[in-house]
């Protein structure tokens, strides 16, 4: 053991400590009697001020926290979970799933941002040269999730500006009647006239100038956002946090003077209890929990960076999660009393028509589950066209509301990436504008693969096999690295001394057991789901006007696993390298440990529990 111990002594001490990766050293005792979190010696080594940036404000620091979480998904996904999971029902699970999965790995990103005051690269890093490659998986998957989140933007800036006229380009057809009439006028302009969409992956596409175009304005407003790092991003997520709210606000009073707008807030919420006993109902909760809380980007480990050491990160977890799950709730309100009118105008066109092979109930018409794209572009768009002559300003609120959501994620997304570009030593001579240009063209170079007609379907493959596997899996490592490889006491710890708050016991249930299992379930559920109904996107049919799905061809099947292998395999292989080569350590930043042991001082009852020294004894 003597060799053991000698290279145990030289391993760095991060956040947790010197640890070794694996069940011997865990178990060790050497490192359940360590409390400091970074060696006196490093300490000497941390300038007091290491020159990092710093928000102007809480409230700023806040702001950009709930810009950053409230995204699309919270518009176009959660109302149509709610109504297709047995309304009202769908929120107990929802509800669970935020105690439980949510809020847990929330604590965790602000926490160990605000500790080590690192970007997401280095985080990892700093608590042990075995876990780097979680910082860099994070980092990559960032990347390529906001070069195809930001395609979604550019659509929304090409429907912006069209919002100005009246009548609306997408109220009427202009040409192609026949496939126009197949479906309806909003449909036929977003697939046919937006998009020009291709019949299928396999068929060549072609380039749409008008989404390219879109494309360099988006990533144009992202830099000139992000080339300051907070300091420019901060000024702008005033706007792009509030303004969502401000526009929500005004489309409820509309929605509320609609006629028979209450139908759809009845369809909407009225509970069918029965979908509780359906397992897909509660990993549809979980799964979006984890993804509208924007867990695993790493943009909100590297915000909470930017926060004095003594915030109380805690509470701001807690505050932000529970903001983020009203904003959905509200969302879904809005929608779906706007949702209402249009379905009682689409069963009175219904019954005019005459047709005895169309059978004319509202339900049906009001259980027309729609998301993502369909709901904004289509559904949505079609209703507000029948708000009269002010219908051009409610598009454009929508459209900017839209925009505002969008780019306020893409901000936090994008500033995790420059963070930990930032953070290394090589590159710490080049200018923070030239790093932050060179990643928005070569983003913008890589996007132009959304500007193909197939460009709709090309995002799917990014949003399932980038935008959630990896995320998963990524934000399971982090959790289980923080439980089990720093130790759910030490963490509390940090917490309290940082917060003067020790972290309820069942946050540290969740951290040890609760959530890396929902998160296992859900990822070992999509996995089922793929071997048992294999791979598919939904593809355009012009000949009956609707998304339907389809086979995924064997090229896109390659690369559906190919961008999750360059997303994961940095978590083995830099373990791997460790123990060949052992990786350099970080230099931790300067943490002020003296002075919050004093304003929180830790004595021995913290965490002396009988229950507390059995489940979490490290």
């Amino acid at each position: 053991m003597e060799g053991n111990d000698s290279k145990l002594e030289k391993q760095e001490l991060s956040l947790l400590g010197p640890v070794e990766w694996g069940a011997e050293v865990l178990a060790s005792s050497n490192y359940a009697s360590t409390t400091s979190l970074v060696k006196d010696h490093d300490q000497e080594k941390a300038p007091r001020d290491d020159g990092r940036q710093q928000w102007d404000n809480k409230f700023q620091y806040m702001l950009a926290c709930v810009a950053f979480a409230v995204g699309l998904g919270n518009i176009w996904r959660f109302p149509y979970l709610c109504q297709k999971n047995g309304g009202g029902a769908f929120l107990i699970p929802y509800s669970l799933m935020l105690i439980f999965e949510g809020i847990p790995l929330f604590i965790i990103e602000l926490a160990v941002g605000q500790r080590l005051r690192k970007g997401p690269l280095q985080v990892w890093w700093e608590i042990n040269p075995y876990l780097a490659g979680i910082g860099i998986s994070s980092c990559v998957v960032s990347f390529l999730c906001s070069v195809y989140y930001n395609t979604v933007v550019s659509w929304c800036i090409l429907y912006f500006f069209r919002s100005f006229t009246y009548p609306s380009p997408w109220s009427t057809c202009d040409s192609n009647a026949t496939e126009c009439a197949i479906s309806s006028a909003t449909s036929y302009y977003w697939y046919r006239d937006t998009l020009n969409i291709a019949d299928s992956l396999e068929v060549a596409p072609s380039y749409e100038w008008k989404v390219g175009l879109s494309l360099v304005l988006t990533w144009t407003i992202v830099f000139f956002a992000t080339v300051k790092g907070i300091k420019s991003s901060g000024k702008v997520i005033y706007f792009t946090a509030l303004f969502p709210y401000v526009v929500l606000t005004i489309f409820l009073v509309r929605a509320l003077l609609l006629p028979n707008m209450s139908d759809g807030l009845v369809h909407l919420f009225k509970p069918d209890l029965s979908h509780l006993l359906n397992a897909r109902v509660w990993l549809d909760a979980a799964t979006q929990i984890f993804f509208s809380l924007s867990l695993a980007f790493g943009g909100l480990i590297a915000m909470s960076s930017y926060m004095p050491e003594n915030n109380n990160c805690y509470k701001d977890a807690i505050v932000v999660s529970f903001i983020n799950c009203f904003t959905s709730l509200y969302a879904a309100i809005v929608i779906f009393a706007v949702l209402g009118f249009k379905a009682n105008r689409d069963l009175d066109k219904c019954i005019a028509s005459n047709r005895s092979d169309i059978p004319c109930k509202l339900e049906d018409f009001l259980a027309k589950g729609v998301s993502g794209t369909g709901l904004t572009f289509i559904t949505f768009t079609e209703a507000i066209d029948h708000f009269g002559v002010l219908s051009p300003v409610f598009a454009v609120l929508f459209f900017l509301m839209l925009m505002s959501l969008g780019f306020g994620s893409i901000f936090g997304t994008v500033q995790g990436v420059l963070t930990s570009l930032h953070d290394i030593k090589l590159l710490a001579k080049i200018p923070k504008e030239l790093i932050t240009g060179i990643l928005c063209v070569v983003s913008l170079l890589l996007a132009q693969v959304f500007a193909l007609s197939s460009g709709d379907y090309i995002l799917q493959i990014f949003d399932t096999w980038v935008g959630t596997v990896p995320l998963l899996v990524v934000a399971f490592f982090e959790i289980t690295a923080v439980a089990y490889a720093y130790g759910v006491r030490r963490f509390s710890q940090d917490i309290y001394l940082m917060s003067g708050e020790e972290p309820s016991l069942l946050f540290k249930l969740c951290w040890k057991f609760v959530s890396p299992a929902v998160m296992l379930v859900i990822l070992l559920g999509f996995l089922f789901n793929v071997a048992t109904e294999g791979i598919s996107y939904f593809r355009y049919d012009k000949h009956i006007g609707e998304a339907v799905p389809a086979e995924m061809p064997a090229w896109a099947i390659l690369v559906c696993f190919t961008l999750t292998f360059i997303s994961l395999i940095w978590i083995p292989l830099a373990a791997i390298l460790h123990r060949l080569v052992e990786l350099p350590a970080v230099i931790p930043s300067y943490f002020p440990e003296d002075e919050l042991r004093q304003q929180h001082p830790i004595d021995d009852d913290f965490m002396s529990s009988k229950l507390d020294w059995m489940l979490f004894k490290d």
